[in-house]
């Protein structure tokens, strides 16, 4: 009798380690998928700033050609291709 019931103690823990060890294995994955989004979401932030600047810059190179400017030193001065600007 003490026997079984040994034993029956061993498989509840064993069971009971296994769903322990599954548990981890869930909140790992779901700690991953939550960090990948964010990474994802900040990498998505960061492009439209990025696209922000670079919009900005050509109003700026088309405002300062309409006034003239040397396409060359617009260029220089934006970053922006003279191809860009002409």
């Amino acid at each position: 009798m003490a026997v079984n019931e040994y034993r029956k103690s061993l498989a509840d823990r064993k069971v009971l380690n296994m769903l322990h060890f599954r548990e981890k294995a869930e909140l790992i994955e779901a700690t991953k998928l939550a960090l990948a989004r964010e990474d994802s979401r900040q990498e998505g932030r960061q492009e439209g700033r990025q696209e922000g600047r670079q919009e900005a810059a050509l109003e700026h190179a088309k405002k300062l050609k309409a006034r003239g400017v040397d396409p060359a030193l617009i260029a220089e001065v934006t970053g922006i291709g003279i191809d860009e600007i002409e």
